[in-house]
């Protein structure tokens, strides 16, 4: 199995436009419904006076979960789906710069900056190596797959 010798992305800046419109696309708008409406505000600052009414009960704002199991599962699957859509096809250079095109918002956003610890997360795949080589033999099909399909084509 053999690595691309030209990385698909790279820390620059194509590729931070690139994973600003992924964010807005495929994780910023599928919140909008959970962020529309009023937010409370605190005289204290930390929240400590606010509490939401229920006819049950009376529920400290720090308590409180502010998505829903129901919410968060199909926040999730929206997500997941939108994602899916935005990388397939992702390599083609013209659906990356339709994807950022489409995403205004991003020009006000910060430059994005790697994450080590996200990253240190992902530095030694070997830690779970059975279940990270299932994930590269899937991804090795797949890719034979497409191969074969486009050389059908």
């Amino acid at each position: 199995m053999s690595r691309r010798k030209t990385p698909l992305f790279g820390e620059d800046k194509a590729t931070g436009m690139l994973a600003k419109a992924l964010a807005q696309h495929a994780f910023r708008d599928p919140l909008e419904d959970l962020h529309a409406g009023d937010f409370p505000r605190s005289r204290s600052g930390d929240y400590t006076d606010v509490k939401v009414v229920t006819p049950y009960e009376e529920i400290p704002w720090n308590d409180l979960m502010r998505i829903s199991d129901e919410e968060m599962k199909s926040l999730m699957i929206e997500v997941v789906d939108k994602l899916y859509s935005l990388l397939v096809g992702l390599d083609d250079v013209y659906q990356q710069a339709a994807i950022c095109a489409l995403s205004d918002a991003i020009r006000k956003w910060d430059e994005p900056k790697i994450d080590e610890s996200f990253r240190e997360a992902f530095a030694n795949p070997y830690a779970q190596k059975g279940f990270i080589e299932r994930i590269l033999s899937t991804i090795v099909e797949c890719e034979a797959a497409r191969r074969a399909k486009v050389k059908a084509n």
